[in-house]
């Protein structure tokens, strides 16, 4: 556990530095996005060791998200039917059901936040689309069906993951994500000049500069 602890506090400081950020996509998935080379170079530069490591980012946003939902001993049994179901002795299974209740102490006390609770009150009673996630990539264009070949044009093609708001009929939708079933998602796929990616960044700036004096 101290492994896990010391793992958890360098993955704290990247939250804090932005190079990690958790996202709560939907009630029902919580996502930790992160920059892959500032990960591996804190990897490296702590000498840390990197599949327990990438266990540590993966197990995060589920257990962050069963104590949002104050849903932990759920959680805990599910990790013993886990165990049970792979035969693993019941003596052990304890043993890893008291880790488990460790690491969901840690987790909370390192990455829970108001703010994502209020995130989470917000996505509970959407009524619109939500952004679930987005890809990007730069791509040259030399030749068009209608004018033919062309000068090489620099773009962006950016793809928009949106998903459904959440269903109010269903008991406890954050089980989903424990059992990795994600809510149906649509994309939207944008091309972006230089000048685009301008527009979206002076006005997101401003809407997040907006929501803070809120």
């Amino acid at each position: 556990m101290k492994c896990y602890e010391e793992y958890c506090a360098h993955i704290k400081t990247l939250w804090r530095e932005k190079q990690v950020i958790l996202h709560l996509v939907h009630p029902e998935r919580l996502e930790l996005r992160f920059d892959p080379s500032a990960v591996q170079s804190l990897i490296h530069k702590h000498q840390l060791e990197e599949k327990a490591f990438y266990q540590c980012l993966e197990e995060i946003p589920r257990y962050l998200l069963a104590i949002l939902n104050q849903d932990e001993e759920l959680l805990i049994d599910m990790e013993l039917k886990y165990y049970e179901e792979e035969g693993i002795p019941l003596a052990e299974g304890e043993q890893l059901s008291r880790e488990v209740q460790e690491k969901l102490k840690t987790i909370e006390k390192l990455f829970y936040h108001p703010q994502l609770s209020q995130s989470l009150k917000i996505k509970q009673t959407a009524k619109t689309k939500l952004l679930s996630g987005f890809s990007w990539e730069i791509n040259q264009k030399t030749f068009d069906h209608q004018q033919g070949r062309l000068e090489p044009l620099c773009y962006a093609q950016l793809k928009i993951e949106i998903a459904s708001p959440p269903n109010h009929s269903r008991k406890q939708p954050w089980l989903r994500y424990i059992l990795d079933n994600e809510p149906h998602k649509d994309e939207v796929a944008l091309t972006l000049t230089p000048d685009d990616i301008d527009y979206l960044l002076m006005e997101l700036t401003k809407m997040k500069k907006v929501m803070s004096l809120e």
